[in-house]
């Protein structure tokens, strides 16, 4: 198996480098945990469609059920709001 490449954070397909893909076969678009809306991601995969003729395959790398809690100041914030 091929070492993979290295991972990049980005806003949305203005923000890719070519240079990042030359020499690769296969990329991995994903919004992971970050909760980023699916606008972006999909507008990743329609710019490698277009620019590299791409064939898209979806599956899933990890099922992940995380939560995090919010922070101290909005937690004050809504426990003062319900007891209004």
């Amino acid at each position: 198996m091929k070492e993979a490449g290295r991972p990049y954070l980005i806003d949305g397909a203005d923000e890719i480098d070519r240079q990042w893909l030359e020499g690769c076969e296969t990329v991995l678009v994903t919004a992971g945990a970050s909760r980023a809306p699916r606008k972006w991601s999909e507008e990743c995969v329609a710019y490698l469609v277009n620019r590299y003729n791409a064939r898209i395959e979806q599956g899933t790398v990890r099922e992940e059920h995380a939560q995090f809690a919010l922070p101290v100041e909005l937690r004050a914030a809504e426990e003062a709001a319900r007891a209004t």
